[in-house]
């Protein structure tokens, strides 16, 4: 009878141990759970889109520029999140106020912007919470009016079925060799034998006047020549030999 009596208290024991050590398990996961929940409302998935109006300005004139974050999955607003506005690019000399923000109910933060006293292409950036950065253009008096030496290269030029070449653009102006920032800038085939395809692609040059771009052969020997070609109608090639 001894021995049976010292057989139920040592299970009991055993049970009381397991119960508690399910019941910390649980909890902790719980914890752990509810943490990960809280980081995902902290730092979300965003969208985040900025717009000047207008984007084209006189000397000294103003823009109003208009951040808007949202996130990825459902567009909900994101409220109450630092937004900072800085220049990527400041040919004109213009001012941004103010330079820090928050969003407001719909997702939205404002700055104003003034342009300077050059011409040019003023590149601006607004950063959400630290996390995510988008730009725009603004451009000043004419700013990309101007004779454009356009240039195309690429490297390899001889490739094979399915093999990769990168392609880069250059824009300066004839007048002073400054790089051509934020032109619009759209890439096409002329000739495609091999039924090649851009894998990477851009819309603008960036602030050292250059857009690269990635295209990659199809299954057939040929020639492709890649095009170029600028807002204002200039246009520069490239010619490929795959085989």
């Amino acid at each position: 009878m001894l021995f049976i009596h010292h057989l139920h208290s040592s299970m009991r024991q055993l049970v009381c141990f397991r119960v508690k050590t399910v019941f910390v398990f649980l909890f902790f996961g719980l914890l752990a759970i509810g943490c990960g929940s809280a980081d995902d409302v902290l730092k979300p998935d965003m969208n985040i889109q900025l717009t000047a109006s207008p984007e084209q300005v006189d000397l000294l004139g103003y823009s109003s520029l208009t951040a808007t974050a949202k996130k990825t999955d459902g567009g909900k607003p994101l409220i109450e999140y630092a937004a900072k506005f800085s220049f990527v690019q400041n040919q004109s000399g213009a001012v941004l106020t103010p330079l820090s923000s928050v969003t407001d109910a719909s997702g939205q933060a404002f700055c104003q912007y003034q342009a300077g006293s050059k011409p040019g292409v003023d590149i601006i950036q607004v950063t959400i919470d630290n996390q995510q950065s988008v730009s725009t253009r603004i451009v000043v008096a004419g700013g990309v009016i101007d004779t454009i030496i356009l240039s195309i290269t690429a490297n390899p030029q001889t490739l094979s079925n399915f093999q990769r070449s990168t392609i880069t653009v250059r824009a300066t102006r004839q007048s002073n060799g400054e790089p051509m920032a934020g032109l619009d800038v759209t890439f096409s085939t002329r000739q495609n034998d091999s039924n090649g395809v851009f894998v990477q692609t851009v819309e603008r040059t960036d602030a050292s006047g250059i857009a690269v771009v990635v295209y990659q052969t199809g299954e057939q020997d040929g020639v492709d020549i890649i095009m170029v070609t600028l807002n204002n109608g200039q246009t520069a090639g490239v010619t490929l030999v795959v085989n």
